[in-house]
């Protein structure tokens, strides 16, 4: 049982990091567009965001599966992490796990210093 938990959480982790990825360099892109008020090139990554969204949404809704699936099994489904922590993960689930962490901090740290972006432009 613990294995296909491990291989179900491997498989979700992974897709998690690489859309995470695409996010953060989208940010990335969109931090540079506001710091040079590229309204062009703003609208122009906007079907990329969208795209991007829907692939969070599904990798949420798989999230929200994997979570009920845990209760159903009387694991922990509060959080990947402390179902991961209850199946005892393995190394690579475990660096898999910090991965993701990490990226949803950049994340967070991305979406705040373009929030203060358009902030500056509206008072300008």
């Amino acid at each position: 049982m613990h294995e296909e938990w491990e291989r179900e959480l491997a498989i979700f982790l992974q897709e998690l990091s690489a859309i995470q990825g695409r996010v953060i360099d989208l940010l990335n892109r969109k931090q540079r567009l506001l710091a040079t008020a590229d309204a062009e090139g703003l609208a122009a990554i906007a079907p990329e965001e969208a795209e991007i969204e829907d692939q969070l949404k599904r990798c949420m809704a798989r999230r929200s599966e994997l979570l009920e699936k845990a209760a159903d099994q009387g694991l922990p489904a509060d959080r990947i992490t402390n179902l991961a922590g209850a199946i005892g993960p393995s190394r690579r689930l475990r660096l898999q796990l910090a991965e993701t962490t990490h990226k949803a901090r950049l994340m967070q740290i991305h979406n705040l210093t373009n929030w203060m972006l358009n902030q500056r432009a509206l008072i300008h």
